[in-house]
């Protein structure tokens, strides 16, 4: 407690030396000292103040909305479901054993409640009638996702409904990919679900294993909105985009860096969906946190290197792109063939479409504000430390979520 008590009083006294250019910035009417300034002399306002900031980041981060997948596979004679959701969903509905970390180990003391969630997780109907689900399986793979997989007994019919039942208990904002699949795994229908679209029907060609090649839907209008909340969401990587341009004092260098990043993202969200090349989450994401803390340290202490940016960009927008792929992986977006093209672009369309609308809103206000001389002695230094505290804390959040 006392290490991290002086770090607080030494953050705090920076502060005060970076405001203390700009005290006439906020003049009291009563003193000649900035009211800012006073407000940050007082050590327990500032140490409330430093909290605080951390609660914002708690509040986002529990309110991120999740994202599962569910894959149907039709035979002859049965339908089978594989759900996949990650830890944090299905502890928020049923606490889990602490030791279930390795690929494939059965979730022992909580199994028989498991598998009464799983049976109601997923509803199939053929024909308006309602088909009961046997078999639960539930187990962990190498990502430490929960899935589950179930088998419906079905023979023939026209008409397929499905509906995600368990929707209404995540998170809100919780989306679900259904991929559904012949006897020989070609594609036949994407769906993205919410809570409040959480079924659809299709027609089938008589039987369970054949499905009209009309009924085939087109996904893109649902990734490409999936990829605009992404980025409206993805906190980490607006603050990283934050970092960059905050110090970027002409339209050539905003364009360079924007331009770099969306380059290198796009490359691994490709490479990694397709399966070429793969990085664990658990090594990506503390990554991302490190490279927000590194960009606004660097523009508290290297303000020489700013003109090697756009290279710096390029590398962490590397890791980034795997933390994009990470979304389409764990919908159980396929990893080859035509089945990947329409959601690969579609979700980088978006995310791109997400970055270009932020941009044109936040630029402008924000180079009326960087043209005040006192943000371009001091503020920039205070808004960067603001920053690389958010990336510290998700930092270490996310080495401890990885162990």
């Amino acid at each position: 407690m006392a290490v991290i008590t002086a770090i607080l009083e030494q953050l705090r006294l920076k502060a005060i030396g970076g405001l203390h250019m700009g005290r006439r910035f906020f003049l009291s009417p009563s003193s000649d000292e900035s009211l800012f300034l006073a407000f940050m002399r007082k050590p327990a306002r500032f140490f409330v103040g430093c909290f605080a900031l951390l609660g914002v980041v708690m509040i986002a981060h529990a309110h991120d909305p999740g994202l599962s997948s569910v894959q149907l596979t039709l035979h002859s004679n049965q339908i089978q479901a594989a759900m996949v959701f990650a830890r944090a969903d299905i502890e928020s509905l049923l606490p889990l054993d602490k030791d279930l970390t390795t690929p494939s180990q059965k979730l022992s003391s909580k199994r028989a409640r498991l598998e009464r969630l799983a049976l109601a997780a997923l509803e199939i109907a053929m024909d308006g009638k309602r088909v009961p689900a046997t078999a639960p399986r539930t187990s962990v793979d190498e990502n430490n996702n929960v899935q589950f997989d179930l088998v419906f007994p079905v023979a023939s019919g026209s008409r397929l409904f499905v509906r995600s039942a368990i929707l209404s208990d995540l998170a809100f904002g919780h989306r679900q990919f259904v991929s559904v699949h012949g006897a020989t795994n070609e594609l036949l229908e994407e769906h993205l679900l919410s809570a409040k679209f959480d079924s659809f029907e299709t027609e089938l060609g008589g039987e369970a294993g054949e499905t009209r090649p009309a009924s085939r839907r087109s996904s893109f209008g649902a990734f490409l909105a999936l990829g605009v909340k992404h980025i409206l969401l993805g906190y980490d990587h607006l603050l990283f985009l934050f970092a960059l341009l905050i110090v970027c004092d002409r339209f050539m260098a905003v364009v360079k860096i924007v331009t770099c990043f969306t380059v290198a993202h796009s490359l691994t969200l490709a490479l990694a969906t397709l399966d070429v090349v793969q990085i664990p989450g658990r090594v990506v994401e503390p990554v991302i946190a490190a490279s927000i803390v590194y960009v606004s340290l660097e523009n508290i202490f290297r303000r020489d290197a700013l003109r090697w940016r756009w290279l710096l960009t390029f590398g962490f927008g590397l890791i980034h792109g795997f933390g994009f792929a990470t979304v389409l992986r764990e919908m159980g977006v396929a990893s080859s063939g035509r089945e990947v093209v329409v959601p690969l672009v579609a979700f980088n369309l978006g995310v791109e479409l997400g970055q270009i609308g932020l941009a044109s809103i936040f630029l402008p206000c924000f180079w009326k504000i960087k043209a005040l001389p006192i943000f371009r002695k001091r503020w920039i230094t205070v808004a960067s430390m603001g920053v690389a505290m958010l990336g510290a804390y998700w930092l270490v959040e996310r080495i401890v979520a990885a162990r």
